[in-house]
Formats: structure tokens, sequence, C-alpha cells
């Protein structure tokens, strides 16, 4: 008898919220929206006052800002949408920390899924 079993990781976070309310640790911006198709930039680095570094999320990024929104650790769900209503990215928070990514094509699939634990790529990682 051959006897399978598998292990799902099922996250069920009530909260949605858009990108522009999620706040990193000084209360700016985590993410920095450039207004088009393209998914939203984080921030990078642990500064404070005027000035931030912000890049995209690519494969092999370690992610170790803290996420926060209504100055607690943000667990939950940040959507970033087009002009058009489109979902074009999605971010999974759990204790401010990152775990899931995915950006999006305007109205399509996924370009990029990347996953994370305590802020390091972990688990299977699509372009």
């Amino acid at each position: 008898m051959l006897i399978s079993c598998t292990l799902i990781r099922v996250v069920v976070f009530a909260e949605v919220v858009l990108i522009s309310e999620v706040r990193n640790a000084c209360g700016s911006g985590y993410f920095i929206d450039n207004n088009s198709n393209q998914a939203a930039l984080v921030v990078r680095g642990f500064f404070c006052g005027n000035s931030y570094f912000y890049t995209p999320i690519g494969m092999g990024d370690t992610i170790s800002e803290l996420a926060y929104f209504d100055q607690a650790l943000f667990t939950g769900v940040a959507e970033d949408y087009d002009s058009s209503g489109h979902v074009i990215g999605r971010y999974v928070f759990r204790d401010g920390l990152l775990q899931d990514l995915e950006e999006f094509m305007p109205n399509g699939p996924p370009t990029l899924q990347l996953h994370f634990e305590k802020g390091t790529p972990h688990g299977q990682q699509r372009a």
C-alpha cells in the first residue's frame, strides 16, 4: 500500500489594503508606485528622513524591511492596481515580513512569483 501525504500551506488574510497604505518603520512608504502598468518598487535599507532607495524585487532578493499598517506590523495582503483597475501586484505579509509576491501583466497571468521565509527566498520562484 502506497500512502501519499501532501503539505499545503494555506494562508488566509481578511485584510486587503492598497500598497500606498503600507509603511516602513519610519512611516514612509514601503512601496513607491510609479503610476504605470508596472508593479511598484520596494524600499531597501533602513533609512529615515527624506531619502529612500526603491528597487523592483527580483529572484534571489532578500527583503528584510518590515512593513507596517496603522503603526503595527502588517499581516495581510497589499495590492497594486493599474489605471484600469487591474491587479498588477499582490504582496502577502506576516508579522511585517514579506511572505509571497505575485506581479502580473495588466489583466493577465503572473509574470513573477516569489516566496520568502523570514525575508530570504524560500520555495519555488517563477519568472
